[in-house]
């Protein structure tokens, strides 16, 4: 292997390695917000209303 395919080889490294440490950063940030809009007052009953919706979408001959 030459120098020049050797650098590309782990300058490629180096940019998946950022991008999968960005991805996980934007992950961790993002959970808590949804944890807890998850845990407020009548996001049980929303999630109640949306499966209702989906197993009445799901059960109609339309489909």
């Amino acid at each position: 292997m030459n120098a020049h395919a050797v650098q590309s080889t782990v300058q490629l490294r180096t940019d998946y390695r950022e991008k999968e440490e960005a991805v996980l950063r934007s992950i961790v940030a993002i959970t808590p917000n949804r944890a807890i809009r998850a845990m407020q007052a009548n996001s049980d009953r929303d999630n109640m209303a949306r499966t209702a919706f989906m197993h009445t979408k799901l059960a109609s001959p339309d489909g």
